[in-house]
């Protein structure tokens, strides 16, 4: 009988402090700006990441409509696209993403600049004194927009939700605006790259 009395005990210490709960690891996509959302889950059924809903070629004419909208609101210019520096924008935001970084400079240290010259584009606009070369804005996103602790997607941004993200994401970045805003530009080419792990990376560049 005291045997049993004990067993009791025992189960009732178990049940009061309960068990280590599993450690589960969420998956948390690097970002320029802004993370995807975390839910405790999954449930029955939920969706994953679809790479087939985004065109990036819409995506980077989109782009550029949404800054000519910008700058027409400040009674500026509109900005031609131009496809070549598109190309380069576009073999940038691909080698960040093959890569692994985000920088306007990539891995041997080089910026815009001699990337502008190894594709044999020159820009120079002259204001008063000054050669404005061109410039470059980078942005960082996923198509993700919520996930489960679990890994499983529940929801993506759709290719709207990104395009109006990363222009919304440059005019709130004080540095970003500033070349959007630059009066004397005349043209610019957008590069939208997005690779395996649904990251979206898009590289402005002026001139």
């Amino acid at each position: 009988m005291k045997n049993w009395v004990c067993f009791i005990l025992l189960l009732l210490f178990v049940f009061s402090f309960g068990c280590p709960e599993e450690k589960k690891e969420t998956n948390n996509n690097l970002v320029d700006l802004n993370s995807a959302s975390v839910q405790h889950g999954p449930p029955e059924e939920f969706e994953y990441l679809d790479y087939t809903n985004y065109n990036v070629f819409e995506m980077e004419k989109n782009i550029h409509s949404l800054i000519n909208d910008e700058r027409t609101k400040l009674g500026l210019n509109t900005l031609e696209f131009d496809e070549h520096l598109a190309l380069i924008a576009r073999k940038h935001s691909k080698d960040m993403a093959d890569k692994n970084y985000f920088s306007h400079f990539d891995l041997p240290g080089n910026d815009f600049s001699y990337r502008y010259e190894q594709s044999n584009y020159d820009c120079k606009i002259v204001v008063g004194n000054l050669i404005h070369l061109g410039a470059e804005n980078l942005f960082k996103y996923n198509i993700a927009k919520l996930v489960y602790t679990s890994g499983g997607v529940a929801e993506y941004n759709s290719q709207a939700e990104l395009e109006v993200a990363a222009v919304e994401g440059w005019m709130n970045s004080p540095g970003h605006r500033e070349n959007i805003e630059k009066e004397f530009w005349l043209k610019e080419g957008i590069g939208v790259y997005i690779d395996e792990e649904g990251d979206v990376l898009v590289t402005e560049n002026f001139c």
